[in-house]
């Protein structure tokens, strides 16, 4: 099952990039909306619903658990270059 063990390892990535504050996620509708969760819950979460994803299928869309927003850390530790 490697789009599982694929799935997973972002699932990981994306946890790691909220806990250090350079990612939100939330919910579009169609604006964003971050989740209303401490930046201790929402890693949490994320984790929690991208495990109960993975069991279930193999193979998971835009958006199947969250959005993302890029945070103000984010641009400032990984500003834009000139090919962005």
């Amino acid at each position: 099952m490697p789009a599982r063990k694929g799935y997973t390892r972002a699932a990981e990535i994306a946890v790691d990039l909220v806990r250090r504050g350079l990612l939100v996620p939330g919910t579009l509708d169609p604006e964003f909306h971050p989740w209303n969760l401490s930046t201790e819950a929402a890693p949490a979460r994320l984790h929690a619903e991208a495990a109960a994803e993975l069991q279930h299928s193999t193979l998971l869309g835009p958006g199947q658990i969250c959005f993302f927003d890029i945070t103000e850390k984010a641009l400032r530790e990984y500003p834009p270059t000139d090919a962005d």
